[in-house]
């Protein structure tokens, strides 16, 4: 029996003839990723729309070909070029929406993990959620996503050893390693480091350090864990920021806090560029970085929740992505500190002659 089909202007995508038969509403849109939730780059069909020219327009028969059928769409996986969304609207029923991507690197570890899980014959396996290494490698949490941006390095001082540790009826003091021998014996409250709990957006957490006429950045290794970071303070590989005249430093708002931007500061981040295909593995060189610090409510700044969507392997995204979670300790630690290190910021930057923006209400 035949089935035959329009090809549209798009590689992968069929149209059934007799579709002007079906009173589903169906739309098919060509996106960058089902994961991001950003806006379709253009509708490849709507049945509203019709098809003006299918006199002219060549059929194909179908029949037997492996594909996804939808109603009166047929989508061929391998011939895709991109992901596409379907959209589907029985009269008087529920909304559907269907996303066909290319395959990434999660879900060959997904296929490669059922491939040795059979659940049909282990039914203790049937419905167990998937493994925590699996959906999130060792040293990413659930709330990091490091996709989309990767910190490179800065253009000052690297590989400068830091480390913090409690005084004997202190506070936590610094204590750095370098090649020379450091003098650790002061415990005085002075040598305290001055420093914020951050989360570098849609990726980790880190810690940003005023001190010694600089500003650094220093990774916490302990992703999620807010009360391992502020407990146990800053340590780790630590790199410097650089200011000149072309530095920008621009404070603003988000749902549940403040945030820093540090623009052409020294510090270089390779970010997925913008509109690009999902499974893309390119990466664009800027430097620009943007730091979230929670903060308690107070009269200006108004907490609300996070706005959230899902994605196929039902991670949050948009908004909660982006933004760290919400922890009340750190929130009053930043609040404790955070003038004092915004006016050690700020000479930072106006004494190299850099621009300084404060946007917050």
């Amino acid at each position: 029996m035949t089935e035959m089909y329009y090809a549209l202007d798009y590689p992968g995508v069929y149209l059934k003839t007799n579709f002007a038969e079906s009173k589903v509403r169906m739309a098919v849109l060509q996106e960058n990723s089902a994961d991001t939730g950003e806006a379709p780059l253009y509708a490849v069909w709507d049945s509203l729309w019709g098809l003006s020219d299918t006199m002219a327009r060549a059929t194909k028969d179908m029949s037997g070909k492996e594909g996804l059928r939808v109603h009166s769409v047929l989508v061929i996986e391998e011939e895709l070029w991109e992901g596409v969304t379907i959209l589907s609207q029985p009269p008087g029923k529920n909304e559907r929406r269907l996303h066909v991507y290319p395959m990434n690197d999660f879900y060959r570890s997904v296929l490669n993990h059922t491939a040795k899980n059979d659940a049909m014959q282990n039914p203790a396996l049937r419905y167990k959620p998937m493994p925590r290494q699996l959906v999130a490698p060792k040293n990413k949490a659930q709330e990091e996503n490091v996709d989309d941006e990767e910190l490179v390095g800065s253009s000052g001082v690297q590989g400068h050893g830091y480390t913090t540790r409690k005084a004997k009826g202190k506070g936590k003091q610094k204590q750095a390693t370098t090649d020379e021998d450091m003098d650790t014996s002061s415990e005085d409250e002075e040598d305290q480091p001055l420093y914020l709990c951050v989360r570098r957006q849609g990726t980790s957490p880190y810690y940003l350090i005023a001190e010694d006429d600089n500003l650094f950045l220093v990774r916490c290794e302990h992703a999620g864990d807010w009360e391992r970071m502020l407990k146990e303070g800053p340590k780790g590989n630590l790199e410097s920021f650089t200011f000149d005249s072309a530095s920008r430093v621009e404070l603003s708002s988000f749902p549940k806090g403040f945030s820093i931007r540090l623009i052409d500061c020294g510090m270089i981040s390779k970010k997925k560029p913008a509109n690009a295909p999902v499974g893309t593995t390119n990466r664009d060189s800027v430097d620009d970085n943007t730091f979230h610090l929670l903060h308690p409510e107070t009269n200006r700044l108004k907490h609300r929740e996070y706005y959230y969507s899902y994605n196929r392997h039902g991670n949050s995204v948009e908004e909660a992505k982006m933004y760290p979670k919400w922890d009340d300790r750190i929130a009053k630690y930043n609040e404790s500190v955070l003038d004092e290190f915004l006016n050690a910021l700020q000479d930072l930057v106006l004494d190299a002659a850099g621009s300084w923006t404060d946007n917050r209400p």
